[in-house]
């Protein structure tokens, strides 16, 4: 699978974040999904939609990768335009 890295700027012109309307005091300007209790039960129902994406921490930085991953997971982010399955995304923040 092809990994491509995208700035801030490429994956806010191709993706719009989704608020959490589970807690109005959610991370992130409002769009992150923690990772427990309901909030992670609801993020596990949209699975398969190819809008879920997981905050990960790394080596040596933080990113965003396309799909519900466990380990290293900070949180989650839901988008409204699916990701493509070709093609992996990964956004490093700095």
């Amino acid at each position: 699978m092809h990994i491509k890295n995208l700035t801030e700027d490429e994956f806010k012109s191709k993706f719009t974040m989704v608020k959490n309307h589970l807690d109005d005091n959610a991370s992130l300007d409002g769009c992150m999904f923690e990772t427990y209790g309901a909030e992670v039960d609801y993020i596990a129902s949209l699975a398969d939609t190819k809008t879920v994406w997981t905050y990960l921490e790394g080596e040596d930085d933080c990113y965003f990768v396309t799909g519900m991953h466990l380990v290293n997971r900070i949180g989650y982010f839901v988008t409204k335009e699916p990701y493509t399955e070709d093609c992996m995304v990964q956004l490093h923040l700095f």
